[in-house]
């Protein structure tokens, strides 16, 4: 009963409230909230995108991420068909795996907090970088099958680092509140076509190129995707940490226009 009271004064001093304020105001808000809601959507929200420097950037950058993403999963093929690591060789690369992958995914968080998205991105890409060249050199070369596991760990834990920090959440730092559900949605269907077109390219490929050599093409396919996202990183997104998401508007990172 005592809690029905205090629902029942909450509502009456809200609607006190409310009938208080002049109508104008009332047919502002009601306009305000109206405009907001309209915005929403993939399709606003792609517009929107493309038409400011920061998101636009972005998703360039994410183009070019998310191209690197065969790495993540065939490194058991590269292990099996190209380094012709027997099957207790994998096993013990295997137990160092998971110690590469939580030790660059701390990193990770460590660097994000402490330097800022940006740093972050291009940090984490250029440690996935080195530690999967570290992978296939190790694995071709049979090097010790601990550096093999722990490498291919540390490139898990780096790239997907560097994803989530790119695509989870510099897209919804850049982008404004009634907008940043749809924006991050972008992110989304960007990593499913990149990844399925270079799944594409990968399945070109591979009927002409000899089974020895898959590393070598994987790292191929690696490479160009990660240095490009680390060069638009560098150049042309600017750095949202510490930003007020509240007051956002996705129009800080553009070029004054010229009169």
């Amino acid at each position: 009963l005592q809690e029905y009271h205090l629902w029942s004064v909450y509502f009456l001093t809200k609607r006190i409230e409310y009938l208080k304020t002049p109508i104008e105001e009332r047919k502002q808000r009601s306009k305000e909230e109206c405009e907001q809601n309209a915005q929403g959507g993939i399709l606003t929200a792609v517009k929107f995108a493309f038409r400011h420097r920061q998101l636009r950037f972005l998703i360039i950058a994410c183009c070019c991420f998310y191209l690197a993403s065969l790495g993540t999963a065939t490194y058991s093929t590269v292990m099996a068909k190209s380094a012709l690591m027997t099957e207790e060789e994998i096993t013990l690369a295997l137990f160092l795996y998971p110690v590469g992958n939580a030790l660059f995914t701390l990193i990770s968080g460590f660097v994000s907090d402490k330097f800022g998205r940006n740093i972050t991105i291009i940090a984490m890409s250029c440690s996935a970088l080195a530690c999967y060249l570290l992978f296939i050199l190790s694995g071709m070369f049979k090097w010790t099958p601990y550096l093999t596991g722990f490498a291919i760990g540390g490139f898990m834990g780096s790239y997907w680092g560097a994803g989530d920090t790119i695509g989870g959440i510099m897209f919804s730092e850049s982008s404004p509140t009634n907008l940043r559900s749809s924006v991050t949605v972008i992110n989304t269907l960007l990593n499913g076509v990149m990844g399925g077109l270079a799944t594409v390219i990968s399945m070109i490929l591979l009927p002409v190129i000899p089974e020895k050599m898959f590393g070598y093409m994987y790292l191929g396919l690696t490479v160009p995707g990660l240095v490009g996202a680390i060069v638009i990183m560098w150049l042309f997104v600017g750095e949202t940490r510490g930003l007020d998401l509240k007051k956002v508007t996705g129009t800080e990172w553009d070029k004054p226009k010229k009169n």
